[in-house]
């Protein structure tokens, strides 16, 4: 997340969506709300131990597949 306040503080340019709007929140609520009813679907690409986290970058930069790329400890 970004704090625009801080981000002020420090010299550095915020962009992006009025910081007074709270979508952040609402989409939390909304994913939460969906993953209660159990329609929420995150697929699994692959699952790599993380000794192999450089293969997993590897997979990760080809950019096609869908899913997500799971680290395993």
């Amino acid at each position: 997340m970004v704090n625009p306040v801080e981000a002020e503080t420090t010299g550095t340019r915020f962009t992006g969506s009025d910081p007074s709007e709270d979508r952040t929140s609402d989409a939390l609520a909304q994913a939460l709300a969906l993953h209660g009813a159990g329609t929420l679907q995150l697929p699994i690409r692959a699952t790599f131990p993380l000794a192999e986290a450089a293969a997993a970058q590897d997979l990760s930069e080809q950019g096609r597949g869908r899913g997500k790329i799971v680290l395993t400890v």
